[in-house]
């Protein structure tokens, strides 16, 4: 990509408003109007010079916009680069750009215009870009923050036809529906409930304190798809909900996906799994001094065969053309890196992508057929997984989340890359849930592979010391063997883990690259809950999620008698307030000490959801089967602080949040705020 170049006119002390996000005191009438002005002169300019003129481009003005926003926020304009606007230019595939910006510069439209170009005519009217991005933004004293981005758009390289159709196809894998569907148990039922409303109350507070947008839980339970959740945003700029059936680039996924085709190869006896692989892959090889004839199939798919995981030339080939499998392994993508083989195959685990690669170019060399269609027609359309593929055809890019970085921003849309075994997989969660059943499925059921492979599969794997099997990592929980893997590609991140002799699996797919902290958080309550099954009874469970209501509810009113008692409105209730307390009687009762909570991020979480608290308290209570009559007894006992909290007349809203830890001790959180 062509490095930016950066033009700066005028710069002013701002003010720096706190919460991070900067909340302009401009009508948005008059921003626009401002906007489309300047946008206006800038053409005019162009056309006064004979210079074509440029297109409004969205996308630009998002950079823009987000830029001019930093510069103002920081009161610098350090945070503005040729490498940041570059960056952000990148992930709308633009290749190209230049662009200048004004602060405290209080000139109309026409008047910023001409300065620019009478100081920078060569670039500024330069035929060679196309479009336009506009941004604007005021502090509170009326100060003018303006940026104009110019660019030209990159060159495509998403596909624009569908997919071959299968030529054999084959009935698809029947698959329950979701949403605790009977044949659960009414007793199954209540303790999947628990579950899924502590998800319910968690979720959004764990999204918003690790900057995670958005994600997606499902739960597979007695082999059956039984629920499943989307929390957050698909798209944080636009507020776009995220829903259960978005596509997300879910990455290492891909790894137990070839390893289950590799697997279906082997089934149908033509090839065997120890066989050298390249007695028929004479396409390409390891440039290497040990011997290539050792390199097997279960040595790919267990991580075995020697090539190291700094070989892999994966992630993020978006330039046209998009280069070959061979190209890659050649060293010819964007790292430049050919694949070695580095070790002794047989000898030791080391992950690898570039292993996965070679299986790929082993699979397609056997099979005949591209790697992605052969999974397609002999995985992917027998188990139902319509909207699943390692290519983003035009119906799943309809539907595909939005990646983001660390701080938020919007990554590239899509991956395009040739190492689909490796980490090309695109996905939903209701799609992945189909594959993860058919794994768990009974043994008698027809199933895209015997029940006998797919055990060999989760067995742990020579020379790997018992981490990794065929295409999954194998962690020991309380004895059993749990088949997992992450996934983690620029913007997204994922995680699954089975438990096969339970029949029972939890699915988490996250759009950020902070992405990991939330899905830690998920699996860690996932397990934390199949601990306590051994300890609480079926019909127990809900009765225990009804006494926590109870209390929650209880505690809530004898606060707001007290308060009627001492001529004070009642406090409501806030969803967003009762959350966040959840969140932190959750994290109490985890840590199991009532210092274990968080509320260092509540007004950050507040702020992302334009709540604007500007301030609030904490309390917490605890012990042993602590009821609400106790906590409130506790609070109470100390006048002081109880007028302090309780009875101030400023506050106007409450939360509370009660969660039990495994030794028995009730946390109660309340957060009472001021709007």
């Amino acid at each position: 990509m062509t490095k930016l170049i950066g033009k700066i006119t005028y710069i002013m002390v701002f003010f720096v408003l706190l919460g991070g996000i900067f909340m302009p005191s401009y009508a948005q009438t008059d921003a626009d109007t401002y906007r489309a002005e300047l946008f206006t002169a800038v053409n005019l300019a162009r056309q006064q010079n004979n210079v074509p003129t440029l297109t409004l481009n969205d996308k630009l003005s998002i950079v823009a916009q987000t830029s001019i926003e930093a510069v103002a926020l920081a009161n610098s304009y350090d945070v503005v680069s040729a490498d940041s606007i570059d960056k952000l230019l990148d992930t709308h595939n633009y290749n190209a750009g230049i662009f200048w910006y004004a602060m405290h510069y209080n000139r109309e439209p026409q008047e910023v215009v001409n300065e620019w170009v009478s100081f920078y005519a060569g670039e500024f009217l330069s035929d060679i870009y196309s479009e336009i991005g506009v941004g604007y933004a005021e502090n509170r004293f009326n100060d003018r923050y303006i940026m104009i981005v110019l660019s030209k758009p990159g060159e495509s390289v998403l596909p624009t036809t569908m997919p071959p159709a299968c030529e054999n196809p084959i009935a698809p894998y029947p698959i329950k529906g979701q949403d605790l569907i009977p044949p659960q148990s009414p007793e199954r039922i209540a303790q999947i409930r628990v579950l899924t409303d502590l998800y319910d109350s968690l979720a959004q507070g764990w999204l918003n304190d690790a900057l995670v947008p958005g994600a997606v839980i499902g739960l597979i339970d007695n082999g059956e798809y039984v629920w499943a959740k989307a929390y957050g945003y698909s798209d944080a700029r636009t507020y776009t909900p995220m829903t259960i059936d978005m596509i997300f680039g879910v990455a290492s996924f891909s790894k137990p996906i070839a390893s289950l085709a590799t697997m279906q190869l082997y089934e149908q006896n033509i090839i065997s799994l120890d066989m050298p692989i390249f007695e028929v892959v004479t396409t390409w090889q390891p440039v290497t001094s040990y011997n290539i004839m050792e390199i097997t199939p279960y040595r790919l798919m267990s991580h075995t065969a020697g090539f190291p995981t700094a070989n892999s030339p994966i992630f993020k080939e978006n330039f046209s053309p998009t280069p070959t499998l061979l190209d890659t392994l050649n060293g010819l993508g964007r790292r430049g890196v050919a694949v070695t083989l580095n070790n002794q195959p047989g000898v030791s685990f080391a992950y690898s992508n570039a292993g996965y690669s070679v299986l790929q170019l082993f699979i397609e060399t056997v099979t005949g057929e591209s790697f992605a269609d052969y999974t397609r027609c002999n995985i992917f359309e027998p188990l139902g997984m319509m909207m699943t593929d390692f290519y983003l055809r035009p119906d799943i890019q309809e539907n595909h989340a939005v990646g983001h970085d660390e701080l938020g921003n919007p990554m590239p849309e899509f991956q395009i890359m040739a190492d689909l075994a490796a980490a090309g997989l695109q996905t939903s969660v209701s799609d992945f849930a189909r594959w993860v059943v058919a794994l768990l499925a009974d043994p008698n059921t027809p199933n895209v592979l015997s029940a006998e492979n797919i055990a060999l599969m989760m067995t742990p794997a020579e020379a790997t010391d018992g981490q990794y099997g065929l295409g999954f990592y194998l962690t020991n929980w309380q004895g059993e063997i749990i088949p997992n893997h992450t996934g983690s590609t620029p913007g997204f991140r994922s995680y699954f883990q089975l438990l096969p002799d339970q029949r029972h699996a939890i699915i988490v797919l996250s759009n950020s690259d902070n992405g990991e902290i939330f899905n830690n958080r998920v699996v860690g309550q996932w397990l934390q809950w199949l601990k306590s099954l051994g300890e609480i009874e079926g019909s127990t469970a809900e009765e225990l999620e009804i006494e926590r209501q109870t209390n929650i509810t209880r505690l809530i009113q004898l606060i707001n008698d007290e308060r009627a008692n001492n001529d004070l409105p009642p406090l409501l209730t806030n969803e967003y307030v009762m959350r966040d307390a959840q969140s932190n009687s959750q994290m109490m009762a985890s840590s199991d000490d009532v210092e274990g909570h968080d509320l260092g991020g509540f007004a950050n979480r507040m702020t992302t959801l334009n709540y604007g608290f500007d301030y609030f308290y904490y309390w917490a209570a605890y012990g042993t089967a602590l009821n609400a009559q106790g906590a409130f007894n506790i609070w109470y006992e100390d006048e002081e602080t109880f007028a302090q909290l309780f009875l101030d007349e400023t506050f106007d809203e409450i939360g509370v949040g009660l969660s039990t830890s495994g030794s028995g001790v009730n946390y109660y959180a309340v957060l009472i705020v001021r709007r």
